[in-house]
């Protein structure tokens, strides 16, 4: 069963502007992500991946997961469909035979130059111009939020 909506007039006071501001920035990524979908052909997740590949050229799939701040396994799928589509190759590192590492393809490079910048990109920017102390601060709220939001679901599937 859902739980009972709050009463609007009830909301604790300055809910509304961080409300606001949370719809913005969710609605402004939607956006940029369908644009640059569009434009590119990518998803922003493999536009991300071949991005920084294009920066970072020789990279294994491990570090290039570190970089992107993704779990290796969902950077291993993007990287298999940038492969599928002849954007990204994988070769034996010249130094280390052991060690795959990833090279974005003259195609690759091709698309990423007509496509327009991720929302990944734009945020990393903006958390970047952000205090250290500022960025704990937001990933520590936004912890809490995503764990607040997520508890009633688990508990609700549990008993499914």
């Amino acid at each position: 069963m859902a739980a009972p909506r709050p009463d609007p007039a009830a909301l604790p006071r300055g809910v509304e502007p961080v409300l606001a501001a949370w719809r913005r920035l969710a609605h402004t990524v939607r956006l940029r992500e369908r644009i640059a979908e569009r434009e590119s052909g990518l998803s922003g997740a493999q536009l991300f991946a071949l991005r920084q590949l294009a920066l970072q050229p020789g990279i294994s799939l491990g570090e290039l997961a570190a970089l992107t701040a993704t779990h290796a396994s969902s950077i291993s799928v993007v990287i298999t469909r940038l492969i599928e589509k002849g954007l990204v190759r994988r070769e034996r590192d010249a130094e280390d035979r052991r060690r795959l590492v990833l090279l974005p393809t003259e195609h690759g490079m091709s698309r990423l130059e007509r496509a327009p910048e991720s929302a990944d990109v734009l945020l990393l920017a903006a958390l970047g111009d952000l205090g250290e102390d500022d960025r704990q601060q937001l990933a520590d709220w936004l912890g809490q939020l995503a764990e607040a939001v997520s508890a009633p679901a688990v508990t609700a599937g549990a008993g499914d």
